[in-house]
């Protein structure tokens, strides 16, 4: 590390020296790390994360996007941009040598070692991790400041939040439909009620029947999910995880969704992004169990 640093900062001294507050036009905003981030004009822009990425190109900022994570394939476009590694390695000098005027960085791919290194060279990050709806449209606007875009980015938030809010609305009188939804099948990981995907299955009108535990993704035995006799069984993938899941359930008769056949995955990269897309998941979600509501003959109005 010390030795890619040296040869950073050989690189990058001209930078280093041109102090980050003396830009013109400086914008700050905080990001999800509690930092404060400042920059100038925004012209050329990196991303280390997936759902940064989504979010950056929903705001209409993708032509100023230079170089992404390698996870990053959305939009098809992001396919073909420069690859800068994975969340267990950034190639810091490669990254460098791109001249970013700003990088967003996911809060739990970056190391402090790493966030020190580019802060030295004078290359501003905003560390991304929202957890929420609501965190997901606060980085847009946020990163939509600090573009240069508050106007359209605000409004671009505030529409898509108010999608949810529809599809909430949509579904508040109906009688919720106890949801298990599994993470994965060994060790058998669900989701606590703090996560992104519960909100979603309570704004659906379910209920996740492992919404009281308090750890964001626990373990749990299969004894558990059998004794919450849950109506529906969620997870993501696609159709061989389906076949999978169908499968690993099928001798659990005397649990409701099992019985009824009431088992879905919904695609991975729309629903466990935190980004624009979690819109897209949200509504096939809602699709999902307004389809077994009707089957089950549930009330909808109880």
């Amino acid at each position: 590390m010390r030795n890619v640093c040296s040869r950073l900062f050989v690189l990058f001294g001209l930078f280093v020296l041109t102090p980050v507050w003396a830009a013109p036009q400086t914008v700050c905003e905080r990001d999800d790390a509690g930092r404060q981030v400042c920059v100038g004009e925004v012209k050329r822009v990196v991303s280390l994360a997936p759902h940064a990425t989504e979010i950056l190109a929903f705001l209409g900022a993708e032509s100023r996007l230079v170089g992404v994570d390698s996870a990053s394939d959305f939009p098809l476009q992001m396919r073909q941009l420069p690859k800068l590694g994975d969340y267990l390695r950034v190639d810091l000098e490669r990254l460098a040598l791109m001249h970013p005027d700003l990088v967003v960085a996911w809060k739990s791919g970056i190391t402090p070692d790493q966030l020190n290194t580019l802060a030295n060279l004078g290359i501003p990050v905003f560390v991304s991790e929202p957890q929420s709806i609501q965190a997901v449209a606060s980085n847009m606007k946020r990163l939509g400041h600090l573009l240069g875009l508050t106007a359209s980015s605000d409004e671009l938030a505030d529409r898509w939040l108010a999608s949810f809010d529809a599809l909430a609305q949509s579904h508040r009188r109906q009688k919720p439909l106890r949801v298990f939804y599994q993470v994965w099948a060994d060790p058998l990981m669900t989701l606590g009620g703090s996560h992104v995907v519960s909100q979603i299955i309570q704004m659906c009108g379910g209920t996740n029947v492992f919404k009281d535990l308090k750890t964001l993704a626990p373990t749990i035995g299969v004894e558990a999910v059998v004794q919450a006799r849950p109506d529906v069984i969620l997870s993501s993938g696609g159709t061989s995880d389906l076949d999978r899941l169908m499968a690993q359930w099928s001798r659990w008769t005397a649990v409701p969704a099992v019985a009824r056949q009431h088992i879905a995955v919904v695609p991975q990269d729309i629903l466990v992004r935190n980004g624009p897309r979690l819109l897209n998941a949200a509504q096939q979600v809602c699709t999902i169990l307004d389809g077994y509501r009707s089957r089950a003959g549930v009330d909808s109005h109880g």
